[in-house]
């Protein structure tokens, strides 16, 4: 078992010898979030679950927007005005969507799992 003063990042999301998940993009994710809501800007958050987990629980006033529909649905997020953040169940699903609407010309933000993002 490795201490935690001796743990180096392998890649954005690892799991240690201790089973400790850690996600890298979380801390970022959480600037980016308190960074608009700073500046006073509104944001659009799209959850990128499928339709089952969202109506489980979702980010209030979230969109979903599931990850394996937003290549058909770019000419509708194209026109959202508002900064764009994407979650997802806290997995890599918001990631997959960052670089989709990206590599598009969309800008957005990861915002990591849905309920980090909940009451914000």
């Amino acid at each position: 078992m490795r201490s935690f003063n001796t743990l180096k990042p392998l890649k954005k999301t690892f799991t240690y010898d201790i089973d400790f998940k850690v996600n890298f993009n979380f801390c970022e994710a959480i600037k980016n979030i308190f960074r608009m809501k700073k500046n006073g800007l509104e944001k659009t958050i799209i959850d990128v679950r499928r339709p089952d987990e969202f109506a489980s629980g979702h980010a209030a006033g979230s969109i979903n927007i599931p990850l394996q529909e937003m290549p058909e649905r770019l000419d509708e997020i194209k026109k959202i005005e508002s900064p764009i953040v994407v979650v997802c169940g806290g997995g890599s699903r918001h990631i997959k969507a960052f670089e989709l609407l990206k590599a598009n010309g969309i800008k957005s933000e990861k915002g990591g799992g849905w309920k980090d993002v909940k009451g914000k």
